[in-house]
C-alpha cells in the first residue's frame, strides 16, 4: 500500500516480487515537441521485496530513492514555468497581431467601399456623356436633315428633278415668269373677246403692250455655302463619329495629290521639293574686291525643316519632326554600337497614305548579327541574320 509512482501519469505494475513503475519520459524541449530526455527506474533500486522486507523499510527505501530526483524535478518545474510564460507571451503578441489585422482589414474595406463609389459616381458621369453626345447627335442628324432639305431645294434638282446645278432656282423663276406673262395675255384676249363678242388681230398687240407695264420682281433666294448645322464636338463618345458628316473634307495638296518618289522630308537645300520653297536654307555669295586681292565668301543658313503631310510621323529626340509619304527607308537609331532602321511603304488598303512595313536592328552590341522584321501586305516575319525565325505570331491564331 506504500507503493506510489513518483509521476501520476506513470502506471504501477508487477514485476516478479518487485513492484515498480513504467519508464516515463519527460519533454524538456522549449516547443514540447521532440527532443525528450528519458528517466528509467531500474528495478533494484526503485522498489523493494514486500515480501522480505516490511513495509516502512519498503517506504523508507522509496523515499531514499525520490530525494536525489527532488532536484531534477524542481528544474523541469522551473522549466516548465518558462515555457509558460514564454506560451503566455506568444499567444499575447498573436492576439496583438490579430487586432492588428483586423483593423488593417477593416480599412482595406473602408477603402474598397470607397473605390467602388468612385467607380460609380465615374461609370454614372461616362453614362451621362454618352447620353449628352446621343442626344447631340440626334439634334444634329435633325437639324442636318432639315436644313439639306432646304438646300436640296435650293441648288439640288428642285421638287421635278427637271433642274440642276447652280442655276436650278434661276431656271425655275425664269420659267415661272414666262409661264405667268402667257397667262396674262391669254387673260386679257379672253377679257376682249368676252366684251366685244369676237376677236381682233390687233388684241394680240394690246394685250402684249398692256402686260409690258406690269413689273413682276422675283427675289432668287441665296444659296447656303455652307449647312448652318454646328458639329457636335464629343470625341470621346462610341457612335458620334457616325453622326458627324464631313462631306467636304479633303486632304492636303499637293502631299496626296503629286506623291514625290522619295520621302517629302528635306534637312537640306538639295532635298526641299519644290513646293516647300520657302523653307530652303539660303545661300548667299558675296564678293569683295581690293587692291590686290579679290575674296568671294559663300554664306548657308541654318538647316530647316520642310513640313509635310502623310505617315508616318516621327519626332527625334531634339525636336525635329518628320512625316514621310510614298516608298523609302529612314534611320531611326544610326551609331557604331547600336542602328536601328525602319522602311514605309505606301497603303495597299488606303493608298492615301504610307504606312510601316519593317525595321531592322543591327550593330557591334548584336555582334555582327542583324534582326530584320517585315510585314509585307499584313504577311508579319522575322529574319535573323536573313533566316526566318518566327513564321507568324502566336496571336494571330488567338
Amino acid at each position: 500500500k506504500y507503493a506510489q509512482c513518483l509521476d501520476a501519469r506513470d502506471v504501477l505494475v508487477r514485476h516478479n516480487n518487485t513492484i515498480c513503475c513504467q519508464e516515463f519520459a519527460v519533454c524538456s524541449s522549449p516547443t514540447g515537441y521532440g527532443d525528450c530526455e528519458t528517466v528509467k527506474l531500474e528495478s533494484g533500486f526503485a522498489g523493494c521485496d514486500y515480501k522480505e522486507q516490511s513495509g516502512e523499510e519498503c517506504f523508507r527505501h522509496a523515499k531514499a530513492m525520490i530525494s536525489p530526483l527532488e532536484g531534477y524535478f524542481s528544474n523541469q518545474d522551473k522549466k516548465y514555468e518558462a515555457l509558460r510564460f514564454e506560451c503566455a507571451k506568444f499567444t499575447a503578441a498573436t492576439k496583438a497581431k490579430v487586432a492588428e489585422c483586423q483593423y488593417l482589414q477593416e480599412a482595406v474595406n473602408s477603402k474598397v467601399a470607397e473605390a467602388n463609389e468612385l467607380a460609380e459616381e465615374i461609370t454614372n458621369s461616362g453614362k451621362a456623356t454618352v447620353q449628352s453626345c446621343t442626344e447631340a447627335c440626334q439634334e444634329y442628324q435633325a437639324c442636318r436633315t432639315k436644313t439639306v432639305h432646304q438646300y436640296m431645294k435650293v441648288v439640288g434638282p428642285c421638287e421635278a428633278g427637271a433642274y440642276g446645278g447652280g442655276d436650278c432656282v434661276k431656271n425655275r423663276e425664269t420659267d415661272r415668269k414666262n409661264e405667268w406673262d402667257a397667262t396674262q395675255i391669254i387673260k386679257c384676249m379672253l377679257t376682249h373677246y368676252c366684251e366685244g363678242g369676237h376677236f381682233k388681230d390687233d388684241l394680240l398687240q394690246q394685250c402684249k403692250a398692256t402686260i409690258d407695264t406690269y413689273h413682276l420682281n422675283i427675289q432668287y433666294p441665296k444659296v447656303p455655302e455652307e449647312l448652318p448645322c454646328e458639329i457636335p464636338d464629343c470625341p470621346a463618345c462610341p457612335g458620334c463619329d457616325e453622326c458627324v458628316d464631313r462631306p467636304y473634307y479633303q486632304y492636303e495638296v499637293p502631299c496626296y495629290a503629286n506623291p514625290l518618289p522619295d520621302a517629302p522630308v528635306c534637312m537640306e537645300d538639295g532635298e526641299c521639293p519644290e513646293w516647300c520653297t520657302e523653307d530652303r536654307p539660303t545661300t548667299t555669295t558675296t564678293t569683295t574686291t581690293t587692291t590686290t586681292t579679290t575674296t568671294t565668301t559663300t554664306t548657308t543658313g541654318a538647316r530647316k525643316t520642310c513640313l509635310a503631310w502623310g505617315d508616318p510621323h516621327f519626332e527625334s529626340f531634339d525636336g525635329q519632326k518628320m512625316n514621310y509619304y510614298g516608298v523609302g527607308e529612314f534611320w531611326l537609331v544610326r551609331s557604331h554600337m547600336l542602328s536601328v532602321q525602319g522602311k514605309y511603304e505606301i497603303n495597299p488598303k488606303w493608298p492615301k497614305a504610307s504606312i510601316m512595313t519593317g525595321f531592322a536592328v543591327g550593330g557591334a552590341a548584336l555582334q555582327g548579327h542583324r534582326i530584320v522584321f517585315d510585314n509585307v501586305e499584313g504577311d508579319a516575319k522575322v529574319f535573323y541574320d536573313g533566316t526566318e525565325i518566327l513564321a507568324a505570331f502566336p496571336s494571330r491564331d488567338r
